[in-house]
């Protein structure tokens, strides 16, 4: 049975989770060979079966309970709102919204992927939908096709961050934590929105450097249009927010919101479905489904053996020690494990063996049970956009015909927001609503602000290009709001705007001196 798992992931996910299942389940017999921390006494043959097929902390665990039951709903749910055409709904309604702004079609790619990642809950499949129309548009208005190729990634990876329906590992992680999965969608929303806030600054940064500018009106879809024939297609997504907010279970509420997709797909001929429409949604719900499943099983794999040789605490005093008790030094620590073990295999898996290895070494520091689990869900995420293993990057290399490794190096700078979201979580609580009123709104706002300012230091631009001396206030700035003191807030709030207001001015002088010599002449 382990055997056959193994292959299911092999064939569905690909080798490396395969080798890395096959790893931990010959560590349960081979762990008295190992030095230190890392060995353990052994296990025989029946106490391993009994730890991976009898308990609830193996293969039978919450992921496969949750991927055999809601993510099925939802993954089915997904398929069908594809059938009725939602995916180009949100592509035309990003590119009606966003295509005149400077940088515009970047920018619906933005929108676009991110609206269609909240359905699919996969970078990889997402990036594959939205990147073949998103790309050429980008490439078509000036940005070089690595850059293109990277805000596709970024905004296809990010959209798993992104409410209502925000994939399979935070289902996961609703049944790992003891959360409500709503609690967990409405933490999540503050740090996406300031996730794609960041991104759409570097894209619009860039294209002011490159002097680009948006899509011509004429070229553009009508957005009342949009709405009016297209718009009811998203009462779906509206209605699961409603009844999870009622208190309605995750699965209920994607069963009822299956059942609107049908009656609603009836209002017009372009989205109404048939037999052989129905058929095939099914079909694809259940293809999509095959992957997460095997992955969760692969997982449990994984994490059984973890929990049954006892890994998971040896790592936890094993970075207690190492960072001195320390939190920051356990933070980095742990982001790097992250990222390696994340490398190549989906999200859901990734979180599953990230969340019992490295998130209970977080709590026995005192950082709170869901922040230490969305710590280690982000940098499972990121870790789609993360060179050597970028597999999201990769696929928008193939589409964008840009060298996949240096994809991926895009990828990384146009989305370094998410890098640092996680850490901010852990040191800023306004980002998680606690506090007063003023404190999550000033908090908020010197987020915001603070990540804007990195952006323009990564891009080297805010109105104009900026010199060093420039990009290293801006820097400063970025450091001093990140940290979240009301002295360092203030001195960077004051650096951003004296930034803005002396290129504003600089770039008013500019103008008047051309307009004079043009008199002249």
């Amino acid at each position: 049975m382990i055997f056959l798992i193994i292959e299911g992931v092999r064939r569905t996910i690909g080798h490396a989770m395969a080798v890395l299942a096959l790893f931990f389940w010959a560590y349960i017999f081979i762990g008295p060979l190992f030095p230190g921390i890392l060995g353990h006494q052994g296990f025989s043959y029946g106490r391993m079966t009994d730890a991976l097929f009898i308990t609830t902390n193996g293969i039978f665990s919450d992921p496969i309970y949750v991927a055999s039951t809601v993510l099925i709903i939802f993954l089915i749910f997904a398929a069908f709102m594809m059938r009725t055409g939602v995916g180009q709904f949100f592509i035309e309604f990003a590119f009606a919204l966003t295509g005149r702004i400077r940088g515009g079609p970047a920018l619906a790619s933005v929108l676009s992927s991110g609206l269609l990642a909240t359905i699919t809950g996969n970078g990889a499949a997402n990036a594959s939908m939205t990147g073949p129309f998103t790309i050429p548009l980008m490439k078509q208005v000036g940005y070089n096709r690595t850059f293109a190729a990277g805000v596709e990634a970024v905004s296809s990876q990010g959209g798993q961050i992104m409410p209502p329906i925000m994939g399979a590992a935070a289902f996961v992680m609703a049944e790992f934590t003891g959360i409500p999965y709503i609690e967990i969608a409405a933490y999540a929303l503050i740090p996406a929105l300031l996730f794609f806030t960041v991104v759409g600054a570097v894209i619009y940064f860039q294209a002011r450097r490159l002097g680009l500018e948006g899509i011509p009106r004429k070229q553009l879809p009508n957005l009342k249009h949009i709405l009016l024939t297209k718009g009811y297609l998203i009462i779906p997504l509206v209605l699961i927010i409603v009844l999870m907010v009622l208190g309605t279970s995750p699965m209920r509420a994607g069963l009822w919101a299956l059942g609107s997709v049908i009656v609603l797909s009836l209002f017009r001929k372009e989205s109404r479905l048939n037999l052989l429409s129905v058929l095939a949604a099914l079909e694809a719900g259940i293809k999509n489904a095959i992957p997460t499943v095997m992955a969760c099983a692969g997982a449990g794999i994984i994490a059984g053996s973890v929990i049954m040789t006892g890994l998971g605490m040896s790592f936890s005093r094993f970075a207690i020690d190492l960072s001195g008790g320390q939190l920051l030094p356990m933070l980095l620590m742990i982001m790097i494990a992250c990222i390696i073990l994340g490398m190549g295999m989906p999200t859901v898996s990734a979180y599953v063996i990230l969340a019992t290895v490295a998130a209970g070494a977080l709590v026995q520091l005192d950082v709170p049970v869901i922040v230490a689990h969305f710590f280690v869900f982000y940098f499972g995420i990121f870790s789609g956009i993360t060179p050597p293993v970028a597999i999201t990057s990769f696929i928008t290399a193939g589409i964008a015909g840009s060298n996949p490794l240096k994809t991926s190096v895009y990828s990384l700078r146009i989305g370094m927001a998410g890098f640092i979201l996680p850490y901010m979580l852990v040191y800023n609580p306004a980002l998680s609503l606690e506090g007063s009123t003023f404190d999550i709104v000033f908090g908020i706002f010197t987020a915001t602000l603070g990540l804007v300012a990195f952006a323009a230091f990564v891009e080297g631009c805010v109105l104009k290009r900026v010199n060093i001396v420039e990009r290293l206030i801006l820097l400063v700035s970025a450091i001093l709001l990140v940290y979240q003191e009301i002295y360092t807030d203030l001195i960077g709030i004051a650096l951003v705007i004296g930034i803005f207001v002396y290129q504003w001015k600089k770039g008013n002088s500019t103008d008047l001196k051309a307009s004079k010599q043009s008199l002249n002449h």
